[in-house]
């Protein structure tokens, strides 16, 4: 059974919703393929302290971890994370996140094809360089460090708001933001992982 850890986040200020974390709920069973899932908290000792011990418990062949990118309007594939980042605890402070890690890891799936392919079934999609130097890159860290060490295969996927929300938040007079369908959404999650499925049983 190929077994994937699929996470997310629960609401951060400015934000009242979360899509992630609708997002991980919703999702539906898949053939041949386990899916864990977890939504955090926006909270970086919660994060690292409960995060490395989840990784040796599920032991996941695949791990998905998605974010809120509230500015984008496709689905972002996110290549590196990088060894640093800042927590807002009262003031910005900087930190490494593992001293006597690599400054960078990299993810070893071929985002560029799923990419392509993405965009080929109808999902707009991009790789992205940098998975930006808060929480969202502290976890990718913690996924692909993982992922190196055990052979595995991690990916972080910077998402828009749903159409849906959007929506709801302009019957509201909220400010809106651009979005995607939430079933556009589903469906690149869900490709995303049929993908990696696939790739694992040619290897």
């Amino acid at each position: 059974m190929f077994k994937v850890l699929l996470t997310g986040f629960k609401p951060f200020a400015p934000y009242t919703i979360n899509p992630t974390e609708q997002l991980v709920e919703a999702l539906q069973p898949m053939k041949d393929i386990h899916i864990e899932k977890e939504i955090f908290e926006v909270d970086f000792e919660l994060v690292h302290q409960v995060y490395p011990r989840m990784l040796e418990d599920v032991q996941p062949d695949l791990i998905i971890n998605l974010g809120l990118n509230g500015q984008a309007n496709s689905i972002q594939l996110e290549r590196f994370a990088v060894n640093s980042g800042f927590d807002y605890n009262g003031k910005r402070t900087f930190f490494d996140i593992d001293a006597k890690s690599p400054a960078a890891y990299r993810s070893n799936i071929e985002l560029d094809m799923l990419s392509q392919k993405l965009n080929d079934a109808g999902v707009p999609a991009i790789v992205s360089n940098h998975a930006g130097s808060y929480l969202c890159n502290f976890i990718y860290y913690h996924s692909l460090q993982y992922a190196d060490l055990h052979r595995k295969k991690a990916l972080f996927v910077h998402i828009p708001f749903t159409t849906e929300l959007v929506c709801d938040f302009a019957k509201n007079n909220q400010p809106t933001y651009p979005s995607l369908p939430q079933s556009y959404i589903d469906k690149a999650i869900r490709l995303i992982l049929h993908q990696e499925f696939l790739v694992m049983h040619v290897q």
